[in-house]
This record gives structure tokens, C-alpha cells and sequence, in this order.
């Protein structure tokens, strides 16, 4: 049975209680209306989400009482195979009316605590690690070629001679295909004006493979992309 209980303006500004989620203390100035004159409740979760939250049933009680609980806001204790909640200082800041019953529910004292389980950690995986495929022979850009951008009116980037780059897994493209692998360079500097030399070589190679299903190396992409320019 819910009762009418004060709430202070000390409650919004306290700094420990501020770490927790706002639904925790909602969930917890909630608990204040829950608990009998003592301050405590039976801990009974699915109860508690009726009683506070009768809207949002998809709210997880049970892990903000343990967050509150962590957070030393309240004492969850079992007696005789009963499960409880006490408030530690409810009897600071509540003043029960002189009518309202005495509690029902034991105190903590003598009882035994019921205990946050801690975070599961990860097990190490006795399986063997998978076998990893050899590296690649790197092939070197035989020298520096410049690249201009087509509406930038910026210099020139360019490939460094030591940059090492991955041999390409398909067949280089065919001397017919230079016209519209061209076209193309041309299209991909019109519609990345601003991008980088990197972004643009992996844009043209990619968008080749899509559209004509062609693997061109990066020398060769940045022939184009010089050539589109």
C-alpha cells in the first residue's frame, strides 16, 4: 500500500544518488511511498513495477534495486526465507503519521544480506586460434605520379616511391576498357572534389569492380584519375 511521504529538495541534489539512472531515482523516491513506517518493503520486484512504473513494464526493477542497493541507498536482506527492502535513512527525513500502523517486516539487524552479484567476466576460450593466412608480397609504385583534382583548385597529391601497396588479386583492366575506366575517373573526381588520394584510388577501384567488374590495380587508378583530371 502506497503512503504519502515528504520528499526534501536535498533528495534532487544529491551527488551520489545523481550517478544512477533517472529512472533508478525515480525508482527509488518511489520506494519512499512503498515502505511502511520504518522504512521498509518486501523485495518483490515485479510488485515494486506495478506499483511505480504501471506504464513501462519493459523497465528492469530488479537491476536498479541492485544498483541502488551497490550505491549503499538501501539494504536488500532476506529473513526466514523472506525477501525485504530497508531504507537506512528513511527515519531522517520521513515523519509517519501517529495513526499509521507499526511494520510487519523484521529489521536488518541479524539478517542475512542479499548480495549484488557481481559482473560476469570473461571465460578464457581454451579453442585453438584460428590459422591466419600468410602475408602478402607488397609491390612498390615505380615512382611519383601527380593527380589533380578537378574543381579544387589545389596542387597536386601524389604517391611516394617506398609506399608499399598489395598485389591485386584479379587481372589487370583490358586496353578497351581505358575509355570508360577514364569516363570514370572523371565522374569519381566530379563528385569527391574535396577528398583525399586514398579515397579516391579505393572509390575508383571499387566502383570498377561494381559496375564493369573489372580489378584494376592502384598504378593503374591513379593513371586514370591523372588522365580524368
Amino acid at each position: 500500500m502506497s503512503r504519502t511521504r515528504l520528499l526534501k529538495p536535498g533528495f534532487f541534489r544529491n551527488e551520489r544518488l545523481c550517478e544512477l539512472s533517472h529512472t533508478t531515482r525515480l525508482l527509488f523516491a518511489g520506494l519512499w511511498g512503498l515502505a511502511d513506517r520504518e522504512g521498509r518493503l518486501e523485495d518483490r520486484p515485479k510488485r515494486i513495477a506495478a506499483d511505480v512504473f504501471p506504464y513501462e513494464p519493459a523497465l528492469d526493477v530488479e537491476a536498479m534495486l541492485d544498483a541502488l542497493a551497490a550505491a549503499g541507498f538501501l539494504v536488500r536482506y532476506a529473513v526466514a526465507d523472506a525477501h525485504y527492502i530497508a531504507i537506512p535513512t528513511f527515519g531522517a527525513h520521513q515523519n509517519p503519521h501517529l495513526r499509521e500502523a507499526p511494520s510487519t517486516i523484521p529489521a536488518p539487524t541479524q539478517a542475512v544480506p542479499r548480495l549484488v552479484p557481481a559482473p560476469a567476466q570473461a571465460v578464457p576460450s581454451t579453442s585453438p586460434a584460428p590459422a591466419q593466412a600468410p602475408p602478402r608480397s607488397p609491390v612498390s609504385v615505380s615512382n611519383t605520379v601527380p593527380i589533380t583534382e578537378s574543381g579544387t583548385g589545389s596542387g597536386a597529391v601524389s604517391v611516394s616511391e617506398s609506399e608499399q601497396v598489395p598485389r591485386a588479386a584479379r587481372a589487370p583492366a583490358k586496353p578497351a576498357d581505358k575509355g570508360k575506366l577514364t569516363a570514370l575517373a572523371r565522374q569519381v573526381l566530379r563528385e569527391h572534389p574535396n577528398e583525399t588520394q586514398e579515397t579516391l584510388i579505393d572509390t575508383l577501384q571499387w566502383t570498377a569492380q561494381e559496375r564493369f567488374k573489372i580489378a584494376i590495380k592502384r598504378q593503374e587508378a591513379i593513371t586514370y584519375l591523372q588522365a580524368g583530371s
